[in-house]
């Protein structure tokens, strides 16, 4: 065919015969390396179905311990008791059942199946079922056992709690019983059962009603049973059922793994000898399509770098056309798409002149519109800077208000001077400024140590914790009182006289919660005064703690001495640690529940980690703070004062 014949071809045509050649040696290329692909496909669909066999064991194992470790300890799949690594572990399960099927079933179509391999499939059967069935007893215990409030945790939680609220003596026992439960649950240890039977036993002794002794029956009752389900299911991977699992799939997985690696050694020859053989035929494939795209590029590409030209000159003369576009002989796709470039160029031309005539005439009326905008943008501005300028005058005012509320509390070296290291703050405000306040001083030897919790918080909170700490320094060390009870009664008459409490505007209910605590020491002996209003006190001796109750109303609710503020007095030993704190942490939402935090968690924080020197205790009571928190917003400002003895 002749090379003005052959241009003349369509392009079809043209890729058509190329495709033909590269279609006709693939055919030949197929038919030569068919009987080695086919030899392969046998080792191949085994060594795959074996593969996929071990992964979905794999996986399988994988959300076994997922469950052992995550669903045991989240309190929402003991709620609703529906877990998303159960089901998972079930659907591997049945997966690697039915991959194990199917793997039987090539093995013995292609005559791999010998003595051997039948034995390692029959007891991979059998150490699946077992995995299987123990699996599911370890599920039941651990439904059993339960979690925080689900299970026999949660009735021994809830039983504990009844008890607290009758108990009338001996609470300190019932603390260390309770001790010794979450001792046993961290660690499992028989130690812990025998410590916690110690106490209930000397906690029956004591003299209690009839309702007290049937509660701590059916509590130790509970602890006895949960301890047995615990050590049933094994406190590490060497106890229990955890141990039974874990050694039936180790030893399924080993026989898995052995097949596998006999498959892999076995099928290593085979596929290595058909993988040359393709390798040469796809060579020589290779060259072949190499040498069509040379010939449809020598015969396609020309024409379409010649018509780019064409189209690029006529855009660089200004969308006018300078010559003919090429090809516009030929009788082929070329030829007809250089015909109808033609006729768009002459139209963009056409419409290129109108479009510059009309431009001209948008252009001077953008510009008028341009003028007025860029009056209202300057507008817009200096509103922008006035509102800047606003926001920043109050930012800092807040912030000069919270150097000044800072610069009222004791400097860390005077509370170092009188307490030593016995001591800690914890002093986190809600906003830039906080309500709550602590007062820490010494005056002829006695100690003062207050914390307020003034109504509201940031601005507001902080303005009457000023009022506070003022009044309350001035009656210590202005007014000569010394006793906790006549200051906060001091304090209470300012605050009221204030706010015009006893006025006309007596609506106003604007106070503060306040604990005050005077430490003094007289021939060796330490004794603590204690008054509190909406606050306790918290005393912490040998592990044990013992909480002072405060007066049941406000400073700025007592009016004409309708209601009188008691002191308590106590005597001190080496060892005691006292503490006062708002409310704000208990009060804090957070944790699974997204609940308050409670005082009674609060207590048995402090006395769990009572043992801590008083930095590292200010440090675990900030982390479980924060950890309680989390993505939550701190709903109210937090003081906590730590003093030690």
């Amino acid at each position: 065919m002749r090379n003005g014949a052959f241009e003349n071809l369509s392009i079809r045509i043209k890729i058509l015969l190329s495709l033909s050649v590269v279609a006709v040696f693939s055919f030949l290329f197929s038919r030569i390396n068919v009987l080695g692909i086919r030899q392969s496909a046998d080792y191949t669909n085994t060594l795959t179905l074996l593969r996929s066999f071990e992964g979905a064991i794999q996986h399988r194992d994988e959300f076994q311990t997922k469950y052992s470790l995550i669903d045991c300890r989240n309190t929402e799949y003991f709620k609703t008791l529906s877990s998303e690594n159960v089901a998972q572990y079930f659907f591997w399960t049945d997966s690697a059942v039915r991959i194990l099927q199917h793997t039987v079933v090539a093995l013995e179509e292609s005559g791999k199946l010998n003595e051997n391999r039948e034995f390692k499939v029959n007891e991979i059967k059998k150490g699946v079922l077992a995995s299987f069935h123990l699996f599911n007893e370890l599920r039941d215990l651990i439904r059993k056992r339960g979690y925080v409030q689900y299970g026999l945790e949660g009735e021994l939680r809830d039983e504990a709690h009844r008890l607290e609220e009758i108990l009338s003596n001996g609470t300190d026992l019932l603390l260390q019983m309770r001790r010794h439960e979450k001792d046993f649950m961290l660690r499992g240890e028989q130690q812990y059962i025998d410590k916690f039977n110690t106490r209930f036993s000397e906690l029956l002794a004591l003299r209690q009603g009839v309702e007290v002794k049937e509660r701590l029956i059916a509590y130790h009752s509970l602890f006895n049973e949960f301890a047995k389900v615990h050590n049933a299911i094994g406190h590490t991977a060497a106890q229990g059922k955890l141990r039974d699992v874990l050694g039936v799939t180790e030893r399924t997985e080993k026989l898995i793994r052995t097949m596998v690696l006999e498959f892999e050694e076995e099928s290593g020859f085979v596929l290595s000898r058909i993988q040359l053989t393709m390798q040469i035929f796809q060579f020589a494939l290779l060259l072949v399509i190499i040498g069509m795209i040379w010939f449809l590029g020598k015969q396609l590409s020309k024409p379409v770098f010649d018509l780019r030209n064409a189209l690029d000159s006529f855009v660089e003369h200004n969308f006018e056309l300078a010559a003919q576009f090429p090809f516009s002989n030929r009788k082929d796709e070329f030829g007809r798409l250089s015909l109808s470039l033609q006729k768009m160029a002459d139209e963009i031309t056409i419409t290129f002149k109108q479009y510059r005539k009309r431009s001209e005439e948008r252009q001077k009326v953008l510009k008028e519109q341009k003028d007025k905008l860029e009056i209202q943008k300057l507008l817009l501005q200096e509103n922008r800077n006035l509102l800047q300028e606003r926001h920043d005058d109050i930012r800092q005012s807040i912030d000069y208000a919270r150097r000044l509320q800072n610069a009222i509390f004791p400097r860390k070296e005077k509370i170092d001077r009188w307490f030593g290291t016995k001591h800690f703050e914890l002093y986190l405000p809600k906003d830039v400024v906080s309500g709550d306040f602590y007062y820490i001083d010494e005056v002829e030897g006695t100690k003062y140590v207050a914390v307020g919790d003034c109504t509201g918080h940031g601005v507001p909170g902080a303005f009457l914790s000023f009022l506070g700490f003022n009044f309350l320094n001035y009656a210590i060390k202005d007014k000569n009182l010394e006793n906790p009870a006549a200051i906060l009664t001091y304090l209470n008459a300012k605050i009221t006289e204030v706010f015009n409490q006893n006025g006309f505007n007596s609506e106003i209910k604007d106070g503060m919660d306040i604990a005050l605590l005077a430490i003094e020491e007289k021939k060796g002996e330490k004794r603590a005064f204690y008054c509190g209003a909406n606050i306790p006190l918290y005393l912490i001796r040998q592990q044990s703690m013992v909480t002072i109750r405060p007066n049941r109303f406000p400073i700025g609710d007592v009016i004409d001495g309708q209601r009188k503020f008691t002191a308590h007095e106590l005597d001190l030993r080496p060892g005691d640690r006292l503490y006062l704190s708002s409310d704000g942490y208990q009060d804090q939402i957070g944790g699974p529940a997204n609940k308050k935090y409670k005082t009674v968690y609060f207590r048995d924080l402090l006395l769990q980690t009572s043992h801590l020197d008083y930095e590292e205790q200010q440090k675990m009571l900030l982390r479980e703070f924060r950890e309680w928190k989390g993505a939550n917003t701190q709903i109210d400002d937090v003081c906590i004062v730590g003093i030690g003895i």
